[in-house]
């Protein structure tokens, strides 16, 4: 855990954008579109079709997919409670976007 508070992109909370849940809802309108890692392809091909953009296929890095890291269940227990105010966010994100996924 103290070592994702010292990442930026990670230790950044979405709510230091979105300030509470009464004001991203209030701002839903302004969303174009919210997608997820887990459907980075499909969702790259959706906002170029919002954008009127030319797509073209993504090209995936060489990645040994033998070096995925599975955590304990301690550690994703950890891991959620850190994380705890991020899903609060992600669970109002996925009910405005029916594409993204379950964050219960």
């Amino acid at each position: 855990i103290k070592a994702i508070s010292q990442i930026r992109h990670i230790r950044d909370s979405y709510w230091d954008w979105f300030i509470d849940d009464e004001y991203l809802t209030k701002r839903r309108k302004d969303f174009l579109f919210c997608g997820s890692q887990e459907a980075f392809e499909e969702d790259f091909k959706q906002v170029a079709m919002l954008l009127d953009a030319q797509y073209t296929q993504l090209q995936r890095a060489n990645t040994n997919e033998n070096s995925v890291y599975e955590l304990s269940l301690g550690q994703r227990e950890s891991l959620k409670s850190y994380l705890q105010a991020e899903y609060s966010c992600l669970r109002i994100l996925s009910s405005f976007f029916p594409n993204l996924p379950n964050y219960s």
